[in-house]
């Protein structure tokens, strides 16, 4: 247990990017780990939480309930008996949404802004870690790939995680379609089917990432990998009004256009990762 504590209440995407301010503080203000508490509707991220190096133990605060998600959950602060045990500590929730009720940045500095934290002469990329695949081959091993190749097809790119939440599922399901239909020479992980940890090694692991700006695209840029998104939520997407708030400015993020149809934005991102897998595999070779 660490002498200090950073919170953040939820949702899974938004206690993703505050981690980058957990790991500042924990770095350049503890000189060590600190803590870190959530909602316990979020227990399943703590695994990936604990295995940071910066953060000494993970955990949730059973009875800091959930009023409303405006901005991500509130309230903002938990219950004030979590912070008896702590010399210093850090509520990380937002306070208010960003280009709408505060100044508009992305939620990766807007988190560090509500502390009077700039990343300024640091870089907060990569703040996440993850754990050995090899643990998890019998699971990550899909369409014939058994678990001798498994990792090795992670490494030279026929093996491509991807992640999609239910917003805007019918044009999800389209572009979806289209990308396995195109890329029938890869084999698509879907790591919204994993626990957050094994997400993250398989991730970590792979040459590019495809998704939306799902939780599981936190992770990716977390890790600072290539990213390809489709997203088609008019507020969420890169070009939009709000666009920049749900961006990594530290990242390597390839948005795929807004409005362009379903299936060639499919057809679009295969391009890509073929093109990614072709310099692989003559770095490989060479």
């Amino acid at each position: 247990m660490s002498k200090y504590l950073c919170t953040f209440s939820g949702k899974n995407g938004d206690i993703l990017w505050s981690l980058a301010t957990a790991k500042f503080i924990a770095e350049k203000i503890c000189g060590g780990k600190v803590d870190f508490a959530i909602m316990p509707y979020y227990k399943s991220l703590l695994p990936l939480i604990e295995f940071q190096p910066y953060i000494d133990k993970a955990f949730a605060i059973e009875d800091w309930l959930r009023t409303h998600s405006n901005h991500g959950d509130g309230p903002w602060n938990p219950p004030v008996h979590v912070q008896h045990n702590y010399e210093r500590y850090w509520h990380l929730t937002y306070q208010s949404h960003p280009g709408i009720s505060a100044p508009s940045m992305a939620l990766i500095d807007f988190v560090a802004y509500q502390h009077g934290i700039s990343f300024h002469n640091y870089q907060p990329i990569p703040f996440l870690e993850a754990p050995n695949p090899a643990n998890y081959l019998s699971a990550i091993a899909p369409n014939g790939f058994d678990e001798a190749n498994a990792l090795d097809g992670l490494r030279d790119g026929r093996l491509i995680p991807y992640a999609l939440n239910e917003m805007y599922k019918e044009a999800k399901q389209e572009f979806l379609a289209a990308v396995i239909k195109e890329g029938h020479d890869f084999a698509f992980v879907d790591v919204a089917n994993y626990p957050w940890e094994v997400a993250a090694s398989i991730i970590n692991e792979a040459i590019m990432y495809v998704g939306c700006r799902s939780a599981c695209w936190v992770i990716a840029e977390g890790l600072g990998k290539q990213t390809i998104t489709f997203e088609p939520h008019p507020a969420r997407h890169k070009a939009s009004h709000l666009g920049p708030v749900f961006s990594n400015p530290y990242g390597k993020e390839i948005a795929l256009p807004f409005g362009m149809p379903n299936a060639e934005a499919g057809k679009a991102a295969v391009a890509m990762l073929r093109k990614k897998r072709e310099e692989v595999v003559l770095v490989n070779a060479t």
